[in-house]
Parts: C-alpha cells; sequence; structure tokens
C-alpha cells in the first residue's frame, strides 16, 4: 500500500497538463493533401509487408510440423 501512495505523485506529474493537439497533418488541416496521402500509401505498404512477413513465418511453421508428422506417421 505504501508503493501505491509513492505511485500517485509520479504518474500526476507525468500527466500533461495542457490539452494536446494532433499536427496539421493528421488533423486534416494540411495545405498538401497528397503528403497525407503519401502517409497513408506509406502504413498500408507497411502492414502488407508485416502481413506477409507473417504469413511466410506461418506456412513455414506449418510445412515443418506437416513434414513431422508425416515422418512419426510412416
Amino acid at each position: 500500500m505504501k508503493s501505491f501512495f509513492y505511485f500517485l505523485p509520479t504518474t500526476y506529474y507525468l500527466l500533461p497538463t495542457t490539452p494536446l493537439h494532433a499536427c496539421a497533418v493528421c488533423f486534416g488541416k494540411s495545405d498538401n493533401a497528397n503528403l497525407a496521402k503519401a502517409f497513408s500509401y506509406g502504413i498500408f505498404v507497411l502492414l502488407g509487408f508485416t502481413f506477409l512477413i507473417l504469413t511466410a513465418f506461418g506456412l513455414t511453421v506449418y510445412n515443418i510440423e506437416k513434414r513431422r508428422a508425416n515422418k512419426i506417421g510412416n
């Protein structure tokens, strides 16, 4: 319980005292709409690569387990 009372003042000082606002690009008030579109495409590309790598890893594990099961069964 004592550590909880030390935790409260620490979290109070870490909280922002002023409201936080998004940047102009994220908030949608950018003069350059192509920059926001490029950010979106970049996010999609990064998500796509992540999906491909995780899919390849999953298929590799699946194939290894399938071969191991065939070896044990024969």
